[in-house]
């Protein structure tokens, strides 16, 4: 296994990715609470919880803003 790439996001806006790409995505979830769909299930993530998303899988995901803590 290799990390290829790392990214840091801060915002309480939606985000939708249509990825095509080779790799995996790993979701570290480091503080508050956020909101993943993928393949069109919901997944509600905490502090401390990991996602594990195939590569070439369109996602969309959002921090929810009233968990900040």
């Amino acid at each position: 296994m290799e990390i290829s790439e790392l990214a840091y996001h801060k915002s309480s806006t939606w985000y939708e990715e249509e990825r095509q790409d080779e790799q995996w995505t790993l979701v570290l979830v480091s503080y508050g609470k956020c909101v993943y769909w993928v393949e069109e299930r919901k997944y509600v993530l905490e502090k401390g919880q990991l996602l594990l998303i195939p590569k070439n899988v369109p996602l969309l995901w959002e921090k929810c803003p009233y968990h900040d803590a």
